[in-house]
């Protein structure tokens, strides 16, 4: 379903193809979205990394919360693109998929939410916490759930 990198991810720096068109939010739905993802899961997620998404979602707004900058931050300048923005924007495509109630929909959910654990888990245990590491990690789930 998903590719988890392998190679230094910094290989793919400036490399972007069709960088995501991210809506803007305000801060609050911004916050709304990211904290809905958190409660997604702890409540849905089977995976045995569960505690990484937990962990993960917790950085993500921390440093949405407390504007932190720099190269551990959610901002990606390098690439243009904004993990908490693309995170939230994932957080709402799941909500949409779970709301479908089609027989595919529910499968689709739980797995992308254990994929989201799983991504956060490769970004802890591959010291992957900078922005390039938050932005192309999350990425590939972006461009899956188009």
């Amino acid at each position: 379903m998903y590719s988890i990198p392998t190679k230094d991810i910094h290989e793919f720096d400036n490399r972007i193809e069709n960088k995501p068109v991210l809506p803007e939010y305000t801060n609050d739905t911004l916050l709304n979205l990211l904290l809905a993802l958190k409660q997604n899961i702890q409540y849905h997620s089977s995976s045995e990394s569960q505690h990484f998404g937990i962990r993960g979602i917790e950085l993500i707004i921390h440093d949405f919360m407390n504007g932190v900058e720099g190269i551990y931050s959610n901002k990606d300048e390098i690439n243009g693109i904004r993990a908490d923005i693309l995170i939230a924007n994932i957080s709402e495509k799941l909500i949409d998929i779970k709301n479908k109630n089609t027989p595919d929909s529910e499968e689709i959910f739980k797995q992308t939410i254990n994929e989201v654990c799983e991504q956060f888990k490769d970004l802890f245990l591959s010291n992957g916490t900078c922005a390039v590491g938050r932005s192309l990690r999350f990425l590939q789930i972006y461009n899956y759930l188009l």
